[in-house]
Parts: structure tokens; sequence; C-alpha cells
């Protein structure tokens, strides 16, 4: 077949052109590494590792001397060089030191003391039955009437009872309450007052016990004696208790 000029010219550059795209995408790195100036890394070439050596250890350094130096300034030993205390100031050491005292106890305050003026009984040998007035110091109280004929319940000391003093009010009596109005004293006992064993002149004394020691107060002209806080008419032997009495009742 008889190729005309013209085809063959058409043929010769197609095979130019694709000989050079082959050449440049063989070279392509060193194409760009010419043009660029980007040196390409380089390729990394497997070598053979060294041969194995086994390790000796080297013989040990010889042993260290140390060579003590003269010091110039010796430090001393504290266990055999006495410490020496800081000297006190001047000031200090001339101050004399004061000596510790002790404040005194505090005392308490003294107990406020009132007259207390009781009244016992006393018998005589031929069975006469008088009133004793004694008098003893108690503390102030705000109920001193209160107190007073509680007291008196308690019966008298040993050494009143050694004087022949006694008490005939009954041992198990009670004071509940007692109060001053009007110059009248209430006084409220428990119903072991009602019952005395030592009869009719017993229920006199012990009552004259209670109006005499309550009449000692400036402010108490009569008694008003209450049972368990209601008015009785009568004690058990008949002494009347209904109303005010005073030291001129006869009972």
């Amino acid at each position: 077949m008889k190729i005309s000029e013209t085809q063959g010219l058409f043929i010769f550059w197609v095979m130019f052109i694709t000989g050079v795209g082959i050449y440049v995408m063989v070279n392509f790195n060193t194409i760009r590494e010419t043009l660029l100036g980007t040196p390409q890394a380089p390729a990394v070439v497997q070598s053979n590792p060294p041969p194995y050596i086994p390790y000796v250890p080297e013989s040990p350094p010889p042993e260290y001397q140390q060579t003590e130096l003269p010091a110039e300034n010796p430090m001393p030993d504290p266990e055999l060089t006495p410490v020496q205390p800081d000297p006190l100031p001047a000031q200090v050491a001339q101050t004399p030191v004061q000596p510790v005292t002790t404040p005194p106890p505090v005392q308490p305050a003294p107990v406020q003391q009132r007259d207390q003026v009781l009244y016992f009984i006393k018998v005589d040998e031929d069975g006469t039955i008088h009133q004793v007035k004694t008098n003893r110091r108690a503390p102030v109280s705000n109920t001193p009437l209160l107190e007073n004929v509680r007291t008196l319940i308690r019966g008298p000391t040993e050494r009143e009872a050694a004087d022949g003093l006694r008490s005939l009010i009954p041992a198990s009596t009670r004071i509940l309450s007692a109060d001053i109005r009007n110059g009248v004293a209430s006084i409220n006992l428990s119903e072991e007052f009602q019952y005395n064993t030592y009869g009719k002149e017993g229920h006199s004394a012990c009552l004259r016990q209670i109006v005499w020691t309550a009449t000692e107060f400036p402010s108490v002209q009569e008694v008003q004696i209450l049972i368990k806080g209601k008015k009785e008419d009568y004690l058990s032997e008949g002494i009347w208790i209904g109303g005010t009495i005073n030291r001129t009742s006869p009972f």
C-alpha cells in the first residue's frame, strides 16, 4: 500500500508526540528537579546490619582515696564543746523578777439574817402548860410568816428540848400556805392538824402556838385557821376556829 506524503507526515508526528509523552512519564521526577530545583528524596537503601560484637565489661576503676585536707577553721565538736548561752540584754538582766502572787479566794456574800420568834410549850410538874417565847436567827425570806410556822411545826432544837420545851402540834401536820391581808393572817394547814392525841388542852395549846407565833408580826392582829383551804367551825375536841382568833380569844 502506498502511503502519501501527507499520511506519512501525520504518522510521524503521532509517533513523535507519543514518544515524548512516554519519555516525560518515565523521567518525570528528573525533569521536575531540573525545572523546579527541588531535590528528590534519596531512595532508602536497605543495608545489612553490622555483625554482633559481644559486650565485655571494662575493669573497675581504682578505689577512690580521699585525702583529708586540714581546715583553716575547724568546726568544734558539739558533744565536747559546752554551749555558751547568749547573753541577755542589759535591760532584761537588770530587771528584777516579780513574784507571782495568788489572788485571795472570793468570799461568798454573807447571808442576811433576821429575827425569828417562835412559841413552844413547857409543862410544869403539876401539869400546868405555859407558852414560852424563843428567839432564833434565820435567813431573810420573802415569805417570813410561812417559814416561821413551818419551823414551828418542826419542833424545838436539841438545846431547846434540853431546856424542857416541846411542841403539841401534831408532827404530821403540814402548812400548805400562809398570807396576810388587812391585818389577818390566813394559815392553811393539812387535815392532820384537826386530830390531837393530847385532848382538849393539847388542841388549845397547839392553837395558841400558831396564833402567838403569827401575831409576832406587826402586820398581823388576827389569825384565820383553814384546813385544806376551807374554813372549819371546830377542831375534833370542840375548839372553835370558824372565824378569826387572836391572843384574847377564849380557846
